[in-house]
């Protein structure tokens, strides 16, 4: 398995627990659906990154900067480290190393 393909499936698994967690702490279902949702469009990129499909790495980059979007602008608000600051700083990294294997192949 390569890193990227890692990146994406714990990026994907943080995403899903982490709509969870908001549901349970706060009674969320927004973050419960989206999370979810992020969750499994993030599984299907990571399948599409296994198969080979370079639209896979460039949809994970979309769905990775548009949760970064949406939690730069809660953390500019609340100025939480938990999730917002979090969830900047993995989307991220999974962003750099999506785009380090794009250059790479």
């Amino acid at each position: 398995m390569s890193v990227t393909l890692i990146v994406v499936i714990v990026y994907a698994l943080f995403c899903g627990i982490g709509g969870f967690i908001g549901f349970k702490k706060a009674n969320s279902k927004a973050s419960l659906i989206a999370g979810s949702v992020s969750e499994l469009l993030l599984f299907l990129c990571a399948a599409g990154i296994y198969a080979g499909y370079r639209f896979a790495l460039i949809a994970t980059i979309l769905i990775a900067a548009a949760l970064a979007g949406r939690f730069v602008k809660t953390y500019q608000e609340k100025q939480r480290v938990m999730p917002d600051l979090m969830m900047v700083i993995l989307s991220a990294i999974v962003i750099l190393v999506v785009l380090k294997d794009m250059m790479q192949s």
